[in-house]
């Protein structure tokens, strides 16, 4: 029986351009790891072999539970629905309440009935991770969850998550040291792969 993710000699490349390369990295059943790395490393491409989207060239995952979630760099929302129903899409077992109880936690209180698009790019953020957290789960994905949050605001955030995580194994992309700081999280850096020419 598996107790982690364990991800065994990753490569990836696009058009001949190599962006992972023999990655090697654990990720222990219900702990947040924080991948940092500079743009171009390839957090978003593993993110995205973990999820199906992309086909690793090689190497294997063993241990990956059922049900992922991610938050995508994008917010993703429907734009002309309310706050509300933008969550009850993934969370059909919330209550008007309850999802007015996580609204509050991030700052958003009585913003339920508001239409995403008329919504800070701030509030967006935000609500886009209280859906990615309210979604049944065993292991999120967050590229850069607190992108566009003030100093406060990703505060708030990285505490929400860590109330809500309920045992669920988190990979967290982050250009910021502080988010692995709020989240008492590990951080594992990716380093771009160089590339050689003949």
């Amino acid at each position: 029986m598996n107790s982690q993710v364990i991800l065994k000699s990753i490569s990836k490349s696009f058009d001949g351009k190599m962006v992972l390369s023999g990655l090697n990295l654990s990720l222990p059943y219900g702990t947040i790891t924080c991948l940092m790395g500079e743009s171009g490393c390839g957090k978003t491409t593993l993110l995205r072999i973990l999820l199906g989207l992309e086909k690793a060239d090689s190497g294997e995952i063993q241990g990956l539970p059922a049900r992922l979630v991610c938050l995508f760099q994008e917010d993703r929302l429907l734009e002309g629905f309310s706050v509300r129903t933008n969550i009850r899409i993934v969370a059909k077992s919330l209550t008007n309440a309850e999802i007015d109880a996580h609204l509050a936690e991030l700052g958003l209180t009585g913003e339920g009935d508001a239409r995403i698009s008329a919504l800070s790019g701030g509030m967006k953020r935000r609500v886009a991770l209280i859906r990615a957290i309210c979604a049944p789960s065993d292991m999120l994905l967050l590229d850069e969850p607190f992108k566009g949050l003030d100093e406060h605001s990703a505060a708030q955030a990285a505490e929400y998550l860590l109330r809500h995580q309920n045992g669920r194994t988190v990979l967290l992309v982050t250009h910021e040291k502080d988010d692995a700081l709020r989240l008492h999280a590990p951080i594992f850096t990716l380093q771009r792969v160089e590339q050689h020419t003949s």
